[in-house]
């Protein structure tokens, strides 16, 4: 179990409030800031992510148009982490708090089989992990109109 201290956790809490902001900016901006406030809003919670990994604990899944975790700080602060928009380490780091919150498993199909998925690094001593498929949902149409 980590012990978190203030002081541990007070970067991360403001990170945390960083990215509240830039979602709150992209509800209330124009369309064309959107994506630009989207993008930063990832950017704070993937550098939060970094900072505080084992502060975050996984509460909900959502399987929708996007998979979303949903993850509670030990401030109490609650965020919602689009998967599929982080960069690989992070949805590793994702992908074990799910499983260790006995989430439906796995999140992300990662080569090797059983209980832990298997990185490049432990065959081949590179650090990089191959995420074999991804949400089905990133291969549909986009925009106003679907097919």
């Amino acid at each position: 179990m980590l012990i978190a201290t203030d002081k541990d956790i007070r970067p991360v809490v403001r990170l945390l409030a960083r990215a509240d902001r830039f979602n709150r900016l992209t509800k209330a901006c124009p369309r064309r800031y959107r994506r630009a406030f989207y993008r930063r809003k990832d950017q704070a919670l993937v550098q939060a992510l970094k900072a505080g990994g084992g502060q975050f604990t996984v509460d909900s899944v959502t399987h929708g148009r996007q998979l979303m975790l949903g993850l509670t700080h030990v401030s109490g602060r609650r965020v919602h982490v689009p998967v599929h928009r982080m960069p690989g380490e992070i949805q590793l780091l994702l992908h074990r708090l799910a499983a260790d919150a006995g989430h439906p498993y796995p999140l992300l199909r990662l080569r090797g089989t059983g209980p832990e998925p298997c990185l490049d690094s432990e065959q081949s001593g590179t650090n990089r992990v191959t995420i074999i498929s991804t949400n089905s949902a990133s291969r549909r149409p986009h925009g106003r109109y679907q097919r």
